[in-house]
């Protein structure tokens, strides 16, 4: 639900923080406007490790890394 959402969303913030990086509020949005925007999260700093993790932990099917050559990487986690 939507509740559900924001209440994980608010948690994955609250974890990002208490290990010392600023977590950014992101809207990933669908170009053709078919489907509706969803609330992401955009951390520098984030390891690759810690992704994955906290990808899992909070249930998603995906994420986006990338190290220090800057080159996206699609994590898939489910």
């Amino acid at each position: 639900s939507d509740h559900e959402n924001e209440d994980a969303n608010l948690a994955l913030m609250k974890k990002i923080v208490s290990i010392g990086l600023v977590p950014k509020k992101g809207l990933g949005k669908d170009p053709s406007g078919e489907w509706r925007g969803e609330e992401s999260v955009f951390v520098l700093g984030l390891d690759f490790d810690t992704t994955n993790a906290l990808g899992r932990e909070f249930q998603q099917n995906a994420a986006v890394w990338a190290g220090p050559d800057a080159v996206p990487q699609l994590l898939l986690l489910r």
